[in-house]
């Protein structure tokens, strides 16, 4: 953006006057680094000097404000534009309306379309789709599917968005026969289901329950000529995992890894939970060590959130947080997030620092297990530091946690 305001700076000089794609342009680069009142002050004073903001730019400014997560405003914003004569569009709408679903607010969205609908904003497929994807996330598929039945009527046609959408709706709610209807209605149609369908199809038919149609899920998708991907086996791991038949979880993890797909943190952590479900730990410390190894998870995210060791009493408490923020972000066990951030920073050679996190969890209720031991026993070994390590193999035995031939080796 500092490129872009000194271009506008010389093009003053030069005497060369911007016009309103220039200011649009300006504005949508405010709002994209999250510079919400700079964008609105350019846009007045594109008012200011005559050049009125367009439909494009209101857009711009939805958007933006959306991004923020800034709702009500965007609300407001709408129906500014509104009192000012400007045309909302497909692009206004959709926006706005995307938006106060984030809010969780079903209840205004459907104010907000029975308002706009007689005014004739709704007309296209990108609209239907748009509203379409709130009700499912909702789990209102009744009013989703009443909306889908009345596109045709309107003349809106469905795309292969529209039937995705509300067939990976059906799957969240374990209705896999209606979207496996909505699937086949779809190919009549001339369109075929993309992976991510079928990637929602596999999801759907192990939340039903319905395990023997998942390999014919598979067939069909290659006799499609598609490839499975990370989220394919991702969803194929889950599954099975979660009926508790790991055999066919951890073929699912061969196959992927021969086809030259790498296992993300969220697939190693479900498998690593599985295990420690079924007390094979030896198994799952092997497996969260590989996680370690792999960089899989971002501990340098966090390393650089660390402050120095005379500031650490202050700043424990956030990284902390911010651990347990990454937990929820990416469907974790808070315990494998402790876990591998405690073994990161040992294997960074920041014992200390992680000695002081290990604290820290402690005194908030963590329940260490053989492999935060290990991790620490590791650290403090390979710093020369005998005497901790030995303390901290004595700590585990206080707590009941025996060590295993990991734990003697590092020591």
């Amino acid at each position: 953006m500092h490129e872009a305001e000194r271009v506008a700076m010389d093009m003053n000089v030069w005497n060369l006057k911007l016009d309103s794609y220039s200011y649009c342009t300006l504005v949508d680069g405010y709002c994209r680094e999250g510079h919400m009142k700079k964008a609105f002050e350019l846009s007045n004073k594109m008012a200011q000097i005559g050049i009125e903001p367009s439909v494009v730019t209101y857009n711009t400014l939805l958007k933006g404000l959306c991004r923020m997560g800034a709702f009500d405003d965007a609300l407001h914003l709408w129906h500014l534009m509104l009192k000012r004569g400007v045309y909302a569009n497909e692009v206004s709408f959709s926006t706005l309306l995307d938006g106060i679903f984030k809010m969780g607010n079903i209840e205004g969205a459907l104010n907000l379309w029975n308002d706009v609908f007689p005014r004739g904003f709704i007309k296209s497929t990108i609209t239907f789709n748009t509203m379409i994807n709130g009700l499912c996330k909702s789990g209102k598929m009744v009013e989703a599917e009443g909306l889908f039945c009345k596109m045709k009527d309107l003349g809106c046609v469905p795309d292969a968005i529209t039937y995705r959408t509300l067939s990976d709706g059906y799957c969240k709610v374990g209705n896999v026969e209606k979207a496996i209807l909505l699937k086949n209605k779809m190919e009549m149609e001339g369109m075929s289901p993309s992976v991510e369908m079928y990637n929602s199809l596999i999801s759907g038919f192990f939340k039903s329950g319905k395990f023997s149609g998942v390999n014919d899920l598979l067939v069909d998708m290659c006799a499609s000529g598609l490839t499975s991907n990370i989220v394919t086996f991702g969803s194929l791991i889950d599954g099975w995992c979660k009926e508790g038949n790991l055999d066919k979880a951890f073929s699912a993890l061969f196959e992927m890894t021969e086809k030259g797909l790498v296992p993300n943190t969220v697939i190693c952590s479900t498998l690593v939970s599985s295990l420690y479900r079924i007390s094979r730990f030896d198994e799952a410390n092997l497996l969260m060590q590989k996680m370690v190894d792999m960089n899989l998870f971002p501990c340098e995210e966090h390393n650089d959130k660390i402050a120095s060791p005379s500031e650490w009493h202050h700043d424990t408490l956030k990284f902390v947080e911010l651990l347990d923020k990454t937990a929820k972000r990416n469907l974790l066990p808070n315990k494998i997030v402790y876990n591998i951030a405690i073994s990161g920073l040992c294997k960074s050679n920041r014992v200390g620092d992680a000695s002081r996190l290990f604290s820290a969890l402690l005194h908030q209720g963590f329940v260490p297990d053989n492999f935060t031991y290990c991790a620490l026993i590791h650290g403090y070994s390979a710093a020369g530091n005998v005497k901790e390590a030995f303390d901290m193999r004595d700590e585990m035995l206080e707590k009941g946690v025996l060590p295993n031939i990991v734990t003697y080796n590092a020591l």
